[in-house]
């Protein structure tokens, strides 16, 4: 029988993922010119209310992500974000989603179990073109935050993500270990929960 998680801790795992990607917050500069337009930016559930909280802690306006016709909150078919300022760099860096956090590490969700396998973007991005930029740590705590979220992430989220990033798919990380999490291996929680 599937264990499902509460919006509340989902949103305690939402902000431990945020913590253990903060040490890594400026090492990729805060123009995302050169990966933006092959991007595909989907936010978690729960996710932009922890962003809104992280602004309004740091005395920020709060932003508005937009949703496509599935309800996911996405950046616009065109592939330009709606945080970028007009001169192309992140208004959010700070805070940015998870998802512009952990990348070039870009997760690949088995739909049938909570198993998660690793891309690098090494095809547009500066960074996966040259791994030995990124900091280390880096790659493993992506990919650490990723096992966090996986059992708490609906499959349909997880379908929609892999399609959306599909052309990310480009270099396979090596497997490691998969380590429990205080949250355990779980099934999924729906975003209306």
């Amino acid at each position: 029988m599937m264990e499902r998680f509460s919006k509340d801790a989902l949103k305690a795992a939402l902000r431990e993922a945020f913590d253990l990607m903060t040490p890594y917050s400026g090492f990729c500069p805060p123009s995302c010119q050169d990966c933006e337009p092959n991007e595909n930016l989907m936010l978690l559930p729960f996710e932009e209310e922890i962003i809104a909280e992280r602004l309004r802690a740091a005395r920020k306006e709060p932003v508005t992500f937009r949703r496509d016709a599935s309800g996911y909150l996405v950046e616009p078919d065109n592939h330009i974000c709606t945080m970028l300022n007009p001169s192309g760099t992140c208004s959010v860096y700070d805070h940015r989603p998870l998802d512009c956090r952990s990348f070039p590490v870009v997760p690949r969700f088995s739909l049938s179990t909570d198993d998660v396998d690793f891309y690098l973007a090494n095809a547009y991005c500066p960074l996966g073109k040259t791994p030995s930029l990124l900091p280390d740590g880096f790659v493993p705590d992506a990919q650490r935050m990723w096992r966090l979220l996986a059992p708490m992430i609906e499959r349909s989220w997880k379908a929609e993500y892999n399609r959306k990033n599909a052309k990310a798919y480009t270099t396979l990380l090596p497997r490691v270990a998969t380590e429990r999490t205080r949250y355990g291996q779980a099934s999924h929680i729906s975003s209306s929960s």
